[in-house]
């Protein structure tokens, strides 16, 4: 098998979803009912998180949640008919900002882990529904964004998964063709995208897919990122 590139999605991948993003969503649900009343801003508060497919008891993402797989956009879309003092844009604005100030959480140590990846002469890059920026900024956060040679995002020009267009358009920036990259990703729209695309699949069990679904999709499958390395070793040219 040549392969010469690696694809990452971000969360669920790269960085632990429900560790990361329910301390997004607490905020989110926070301001937008802080100037509520209790029990009305309760009331509210639980209807958006349905919306959005969160547990607020247990701080869990449902495994359809238009969270998980879709575009912020997308959320906002689900969000806005129960808030009409809000208008798009500025809904859309706090959810990237907050998304932006939160705190990811590693699924391992992404430095060292990349590192190694780069040794193997790999080229490295990240295609997320998330926006380019808030992908951007968490992976500086973390002190690895200069290692991926390209980071694609849902507002990069080039679409959403599961279309292809932005798996291809990170390996056109990475100049391979797509047969020779792998995509990594832990839901069936990461990995639909990889397939469209022409690319080898890599389904990883650190989202909230179960292994049933992501065998739909997937050509090979791993508990996580951290056995990426020495499954590279057995399979790569």
């Amino acid at each position: 098998m040549k392969i010469q590139g690696i694809i990452f999605d971000k969360d669920g991948t790269l960085f632990d979803f429900n560790k990361t993003w329910s301390k997004w969503a607490e905020s989110f649900l926070n301001r937008l009912t802080s100037e509520m009343h209790s029990r009305e801003s309760n009331d509210l508060k639980s209807d958006l998180s349905n919306l959005l497919g969160y547990d607020l008891n247990t701080r869990v993402f449902h495994g359809d949640s238009v969270v998980i797989a879709d575009t912020p956009e997308a959320g906002i879309n689900k969000i806005k008919p129960l808030l009409p003092n809000y208008n798009f844009n500025d809904l859309l604005e706090l959810s990237n900002k907050l998304a932006r100030e939160t705190t990811v959480f590693e699924v391992v140590p992404l430095l060292s882990f990349l590192n190694k990846l780069i040794s193997l002469k790999l080229l490295l890059g990240v295609a997320t529904n998330d926006t380019e920026e808030s992908a951007r900024h968490q992976l500086k956060n973390v002190g690895v964004e200069d290692l991926f040679s390209s980071i694609k995002g849902s507002n990069s020009g080039f679409g959403a998964k599961p279309d292809p267009e932005m798996c291809l358009a990170v390996c056109s920036e990475l100049c391979l063709e797509p047969q020779e990259v792998i995509m990594v990703g832990d839901s069936l729209h990461d990995l639909e995208a990889g397939n469209k695309a022409g690319m080898i699949t890599v389904g990883v069990l650190s989202g909230p897919a179960q292994r049933s679904e992501l065998e739909l999709q997937s050509n090979f499958i791993l508990k996580d990122i951290s056995f990426l390395p020495s499954w590279l070793l057995r399979n790569i040219d």
